[in-house]
């Protein structure tokens, strides 16, 4: 046997015999990172400690975070097949719990299948359920529904409440949207305002530039209209000069 062929004999045996331990604390690893990557080498080391024997009951809580992680992940993406296949996994692995019923929820008014999704939301508080989940998954069917009031009613609620705990910035979007729709030009105009100084990548800064100077427009005030169609570009410029490749990615879309 050559060198070679030994080393590999060593590596393959080497990897059989590490103990689930070992696959659970890679996974463990893989889970504290961002990104649908790092969650699906998370979900994979996971799947290889449960198949070794490692009790779920030690697992449970981090793989079902990286579940949730990547059902959040897709659904942004509107990808809801595969939003669908790990809360599927999460209750079919891990057992029905909150977290994967409240996603759920979530995905059927994200489909449009409000009735059901409102359901379950309903069954939730009845169980004492009243948290930014459930008031985001009603934010989220009125939305989508063109209940820009009702939806407006849910959002307020998150931001006033539970301001410090959000991850993302998308109900401000939501709530300047509503505003707009309902032709509070001035409030919509204040959240954009908050959305310009939460935001930190240039190009997200453009889209709010471009969004405030679209209710502008609609206010009949074309100067500073003008003055955020100016930010709007400069944002833009600064975009493509500081990520070349990833707008050359971008426009050919």
């Amino acid at each position: 046997m050559s060198i070679k062929n030994l080393i590999i004999v060593i590596l393959l045996f080497s990897a059989c015999s590490l103990g689930p331990e070992h696959y659970a604390k890679r996974g463990a690893h893989y889970a504290k990172k961002y990104g649908l990557k790092s969650w699906h080498l998370a979900e994979k080391n996971y799947d290889i400690a449960l198949k070794k024997g490692e009790p779920l009951s030690k697992i449970q809580a981090d793989y079902n975070k990286v579940l949730m992680n990547m059902a959040t992940m897709y659904m942004y993406y509107k990808d809801y097949k595969n939003a669908k296949k790990y809360i599927d996994k999460s209750q079919k692995v891990i057992g029905v719990n909150y977290d994967n019923t409240v996603y759920r929820a979530i995905l059927l008014i994200r489909t449009g299948k409000f009735k059901e999704g409102e359901a379950i939301i309903s069954d939730l508080e009845s169980e004492g359920y009243h948290n930014k989940d459930i008031l985001y998954a009603l934010a989220t069917s009125r939305y989508l529904q063109k209940d820009y009031w009702g939806s407006a009613e849910y959002l307020l609620k998150i931001k006033d409440k539970y301001k410090d705990e959000l991850r993302s910035n998308e109900i401000y979007y939501m709530l300047a949207f509503c505003y707009y729709q309902t032709k509070e030009y001035y409030q919509s105009l204040a959240v954009y305002n908050e959305l310009l100084q939460k935001e930190s990548l240039p190009f997200r800064k453009a889209k709010v530039a471009k969004n405030m100077a679209t209710v502008y427009m609609a206010l009949g005030n074309e100067v500073d209209a003008g003055k955020y169609l100016k930010m709007y570009e400069d944002y833009l410029k600064k975009y493509r000069r500081t990520t070349p490749r990833k707008w050359k990615k971008r426009s050919k879309r």
